[in-house]
């Protein structure tokens, strides 16, 4: 498996987000004569937030004799190597501004709907803003990955 970690931007995001969501249910619980549950709204709301991105979040991605994995904590995706008509490494300023159009944009890293003007738009499953791998299929997708190691997952993706 080909390893995907956290930069420290995405860290700092997941650590504030935390954070945000015990201060705001701190400050709720300071709303006079409201009832005691009251305060539990924001830590609930940013909690199943924080769960959701936890668990979708990518791990790091595997190739076998059929498929490129990108493996999550559950429901991982997958993608038939005969559909991949191209892959290639893509520099962040090749990258370009991308623009988030749908999706999460720092909690446990980067996913969902993406849009640059370099790359048009695509379907990240991203932990850090380097390292970016783009996956072009027949079916004119475009996935993007970030492994640790661009250029070991290169290779095990080439067709």
């Amino acid at each position: 498996m080909f390893k995907a970690t956290l930069d420290k931007l995405s860290k700092g995001i997941t650590l504030g987000v935390a954070l945000l969501s015990l201060l705001m249910s701190g400050l709720f619980s300071f709303i006079p004569d409201s009832p005691f549950w009251i305060a539990l709204i924001p830590l609930v709301t940013l909690g199943l937030v924080i769960l959701f991105t936890f668990i979708y979040s990518p791990l790091g991605y595997s190739v076998n004799n059929e498929h490129l994995v990108i493996h999550r904590r559950i429901n991982s995706f997958q993608i038939p190597k005969k559909s991949i008509q191209k892959v290639y490494a893509v520099s962040p300023a090749e990258m370009g501004s991308a623009i988030r159009l749908m999706g999460n944009g720092g909690m446990f890293g980067y996913t969902g709907i993406y849009r640059s003007k370099s790359q048009g738009t695509m379907e990240w499953f991203v932990t850090q803003r380097k390292n970016y791998l783009v996956i072009e299929t027949n079916y004119k997708k475009k996935y993007v990955l970030s492994p640790d190691d661009v250029n070991a997952c290169l290779n095990a993706i080439q067709l």
